[in-house]
């Protein structure tokens, strides 16, 4: 008897677990449970019509080119006056017309923060593609800015990033940066005004751009102290290439700097210039250069100028003028390993204590090796 319960038991333990393993079964090959509710937001807010005012933190998007030709004179296309914003034109056209101001703006000078703009176009303002005076620790990135009339494609603060952003047909500045700004892979063409291609402040950082131009003042990439310029590209301006102050140049080629007076290829003060290539720089005046042409011009106490290759310094002829390759304006600077053919001079390196390979005074031959390393 009590071997029939044992298997009454076992069987009806086996019979349980069969119908358990079924119920498993229907749940997994029973496919997917119906949604509980509708698919929730993205976030994000489309910017349909302009004017635009945007003064909540968030992301906002164009689904579609938009031209402001409803916005009135002096006014800008989009104002933010909020942090913590993302505005992604996603490939999207943003035009101004006739009198508008700006592209994207701060609207003022209260002071904003955590900004993104990127990926698309902003065309044909009066005064500037992004006018973000005040507002810093930014991203400006994957951007055209084209056809701006006033004062710059891009006007931002301090601690700001800009990447992979083309500037073209521009009158003044390209890029009016504060401090700790680190600028990669822009391309950046300016013509007209007194301004500069990149005019960036304290410790910042210009890499790997190409900049070219032709302004009346100003030049093609300016930076302060404790800055880097490296990799870059400069070419087309009348007055100044690279434009440095206790900061670094390395890496750079500067070409074509040329006009009626002074035309500096790099103009350095206080500063380490190493590495670079500077070429045709020349005084153009017709009637014959008053002044000089200098690929290189140490300005101030304690430049660094070395392994630099320099070619074709020329001005005009006249009897004011002269072409160095690297002129030391003032004391206590080295120069050595440097090399250059094609210009009236080599290096002009006086007073002492300047020490100026191979003997510390001026040199008069364009022998490459004149200047040799020690």
């Amino acid at each position: 008897m009590e071997h029939i319960r044992n298997k009454l038991g076992w069987g009806l333990s086996a019979a349980l677990a069969l119908l358990l393993l079924a119920a498993l079964a229907g749940v997994v090959h029973g496919g997917p449970l119906d949604p509980t509710g509708p698919p929730g937001s993205t976030g994000k807010n489309v910017i349909t019509a302009l004017p635009f005012t945007i003064s909540q933190p968030g992301s906002y998007v164009l689904n579609g080119n938009l031209t402001c030709t409803a916005c009135s004179a002096g006014q800008d296309a989009i104002t933010v006056t909020a942090d913590n914003v993302t505005i992604d034109l996603q490939g999207f056209q943003l035009v101004g017309v006739t009198g508008v101001k700006s592209g994207i703006s701060s609207g003022g000078t209260t002071p904003r923060k955590h900004w993104t703009i990127r990926n698309g176009t902003i065309d044909g303002f009066s005064s500037s593609g992004i006018y973000a005076v005040a507002v810093s620790e930014s991203t400006f990135e994957d951007l055209t800015i084209t056809n701006i009339a006033g004062d710059s494609a891009i006007n931002a603060k301090d601690g700001v990033t800009v990447r992979n952003v083309t500037i073209d047909n521009i009158a003044n500045y390209g890029m009016r940066l504060g401090k700790r700004a680190v600028v990669s892979d822009c391309y950046i063409e300016v013509s007209g005004g007194s301004a500069w291609g990149i005019d960036a402040k304290d410790e910042s950082m210009i890499e790997g751009c190409n900049v070219s131009g032709n302004l009346t003042a100003g030049g093609g990439i300016q930076v302060t102290q404790g800055s880097t310029i490296q990799g870059c590209a400069v070419s087309g301006f009348t007055v100044i290439g690279i434009q440095v102050a206790s900061a670094t140049v390395t890496g750079c080629s500067v070409d074509n700097v040329s006009g009626p007076s002074l035309p500096i290829g790099i103009l350095a003060t206080s500063s380490l210039v190493e590495s670079n290539s500077v070429a045709h720089i020349v005084c153009d005046s017709v009637s014959g250069c008053p002044n000089q042409a200098q690929a290189i011009y140490a300005n101030g106490d304690g430049n660094r100028i070395r392994s630099n290759q320099i070619s074709s310094v020329v001005y005009g002829g006249n009897t004011l003028g002269a072409a160095y390759a690297i002129y030391v304006g003032s004391v206590r600077n080295t120069v050595s390993g440097n090399s250059f053919t094609g210009a009236l001079y080599g290096v002009s390196c006086s007073p002492a204590p300047n020490d100026c390979a191979p003997t510390g005074q001026a040199s008069t031959s364009t022998n490459p090796w004149i200047n040799v390393s020690y």
